[in-house]
């Protein structure tokens, strides 16, 4: 494991409210810490990409195009809470395993 890895959030955001989104990447987030902790990693040192947060106006299409640019220079993807009833999810789960990179599930 790098001393600071990349690590990529992957949580169902369709069909949810923003309050909902934000609690979903704030848990999925807390247990990518705690795990990262319990492995000696200083979470001080890593840096988390958090799709929830990217701003502008696109479609799905374009959206996860998005997604997988900033998946590709990742470590680690923790899938969070609901991710397999989701289709985004789902392909960034099959990019990050054909890319090699870890998967924590949340």
């Amino acid at each position: 494991m790098k001393a600071n890895p990349k690590v990529y959030l992957s949580c169902p955001m369709s069909g949810r409210s923003q309050s909902e989104i934000r609690e979903a990447f704030g848990n999925c987030r807390a247990s990518a810490m705690r795990r990262l902790r319990a492995m000696g990693v200083d979470t001080g040192a890593v840096e988390v990409i958090d799709p929830s947060a990217f701003q502008g106006k696109r479609d799905w299409y374009g959206w996860m195009m998005y997604d997988l640019r900033q998946l590709r220079n990742c470590d680690i993807i923790v899938m969070g809470l609901g991710w397999s009833r989701s289709r985004g999810c789902r392909v960034e789960k099959e990019m990050a395993e054909a890319a090699g990179l870890t998967l924590f599930f949340e």
